[in-house]
């Protein structure tokens, strides 16, 4: 692509031309509300286009489950550098990786706003699993008052900052996946204390007793859960399974 081979060069041109407009909201929330247009980030012709101080580069990102892929190329420079990993957490290393090798500049990464590999969640999970969820979030209760810092990990894996909801509800399904049924519904009820009214969390803990098979448990939060959003189908759906509609 650098070198414009097989390509016409007025392809070329139009391929890292920009196209289309994105908004900072990011990658994985093309749909969110207000969201100011990015002026450093746009998409050409099938590739993502950022401007830098070296003028603009081309990248993509590549995501096939348990295998990831990066690509970030300057053309002014005649640099770039692709990434292939053999491994789901392959790109949470992706900003360390670009900065060592073609510096920092790069409004990309903050957009695409991946999860780092040493990400409160992260470093969360492993504490979990080297231990319990209980101790480890009892810890966190204590500490995510304090200043976020990007490399402690000497706390229970708590590294500082509070987790989102949408950040504790994926580690939580993650435990899930990793058949840590209990330490999961600890996750999913610290949850549910942190935002209860998100009917969301409510889902989730059911899920996380229904699983566990305790059925009465699941049904109380399935509901509680619909009181919150009378639209959640998922909870609609399970309380039917379970023999629970009023």
């Amino acid at each position: 692509m650098l070198n414009g081979v097989g390509l016409k060069p007025a392809t070329a041109r139009l391929m890292l031309t920009p196209q289309a407009s994105v908004t900072l909201a990011g990658a994985f929330s093309v749909n969110a509300p207000d969201a100011k247009p990015s002026l450093t980030v746009s998409w050409g012709l099938g590739w993502g286009l950022e401007k830098t101080h070296d003028g603009t580069a081309f990248w993509h990102w590549g995501d096939n489950g348990d295998t990831k892929a990066f690509v970030l190329a300057v053309p002014r420079l005649n640099s770039g550098l692709v990434m292939f990993a053999n491994s789901a957490n392959g790109l949470s290393i992706i900003n360390e990786l670009v900065g060592s090798v073609m510096g920092n500049d790069h409004p990309s990464l903050a957009w695409l706003n991946l999860e780092r590999y040493n990400s409160q969640p992260r470093l969360m999970l492993k504490a979990i699993l080297k231990s319990d969820a209980e101790t480890v979030l009892t810890d966190y209760r204590r500490h995510r008052t304090e200043p976020v810092t990007k490399t402690s990990d000497t706390i229970q894996g708590n590294s500082g900052g509070a987790l989102t909801e949408n950040e504790m509800n994926r580690l939580g399904y993650q435990l899930l996946r990793l058949k840590r049924i209990k330490d999961a519904i600890a996750v999913f009820t610290q949850n549910t204390v942190d935002f209860p009214q998100a009917s969301n969390t409510w889902d989730s803990l059911a899920e996380g007793y229904l699983i566990d098979g305790d059925t009465e448990s699941a049904i109380k939060y399935y509901k509680k859960s619909l009181e919150l959003n009378p639209n959640n189908t998922n909870a609609v759906q399970k309380l039917k399974e379970l023999g629970a509609v009023n």
